[in-house]
């Protein structure tokens, strides 16, 4: 037998045979669909801590929207309590 001549003879102990092959086939796709499914759960994960953080920062800027509201508040109320006692004070000096 020369270099060019095919050979059918029964696969040697030591060889592959190509029944193994759609085992290669199909572990090579397992790995594929494993890797696959974990890059789309790590996106999704990701995807998540960007949106959690966007709203973090949307809740803290309101929060502080409403801090800001409620010290007006308190300074008016302050201002409008200050205002009520001069009156009063006013009121009962005028009386005799």
């Amino acid at each position: 037998m020369n270099q060019y001549t095919l050979d059918y003879s029964e696969p040697r102990p030591g060889r592959w045979r190509r029944t193994r092959q759609p085992h290669r086939r199909m572990t090579a796709a397992f790995r594929r669909t494993l890797l696959l499914l974990s890059g789309l759960v790590c996106g999704i994960a990701v995807v998540g801590v960007l949106r959690m953080r966007t709203e973090v920062k949307i809740h803290h800027e309101r929060y502080q929207e409403q801090v800001i509201q409620y010290d007006s508040l308190l300074a008016t109320k302050l201002e409008a309590d200050r205002e009520l006692e001069k009156l009063r004070i006013h009121l009962l000096k005028r009386q005799p």
